[in-house]
């Protein structure tokens, strides 16, 4: 009997399994990115930061996890003013399992009913179009392209409910 997939907040006491899972991400593709170097955070850091956010009405933090194990990661972080800004990764082998959907559902509906935010905004490469198709059929709506060092990018942008 195969485990079941959970989705919930990250918790402060796995904060080396994070770590882990987006130093694992990081290296199994060329779309997903950390902005500082994984390496030198501590687990304890990690560990404040996720209660932090657990905390927010600007950031979140969730996982999809089988059992014990990380599989997959949603954050949002506030960019600017009231926009929330969407990172998401799922290991390679549990792609297209619906993982990522449930994610990116998780987080539409934190943004809608918990968050401070308008709306959630995310950056996608042009040529991943599974990707583009999950944002698209979440009604995110492409509202500009730009180059980057590593390809053509769409900004997307999900306003959200505005009668929280």
């Amino acid at each position: 009997m195969s485990k079941q997939v959970e989705f919930r907040l990250a918790e402060p006491k796995e904060s080396q399994k994070v770590l882990d899972l987006l130093a694992n991400l990081e290296k199994q593709t060329k779309t997903f990115f950390v902005d500082s170097n994984i390496k030198e955070i501590s687990p304890t850091t990690e560990a404040k930061q996720i209660d932090l956010m657990n905390h927010s009405k600007e950031k979140l933090m969730a996982v999809a996890a089988i059992g014990e194990d990380l599989i997959g990661i949603i954050t949002i972080w506030e960019k600017q003013d009231h926009q929330g800004e969407v990172g998401i990764a799922v290991l390679k082998q549990y792609q297209r399992m619906t993982i990522g959907s449930n994610l990116l559902q998780l987080a539409i509906d934190w943004g809608v009913n918990y968050s401070n935010l308008d709306s959630l905004y995310l950056e996608v490469y042009t040529n991943n179009l599974p990707a583009v198709h999950l944002y698209k059929q979440n009604r995110f709506e492409i509202i500009d392209k730009k180059n980057s060092p590593h390809g053509l990018i769409y900004e997307m942008l999900l306003p959200l409910d505005s009668s929280k």
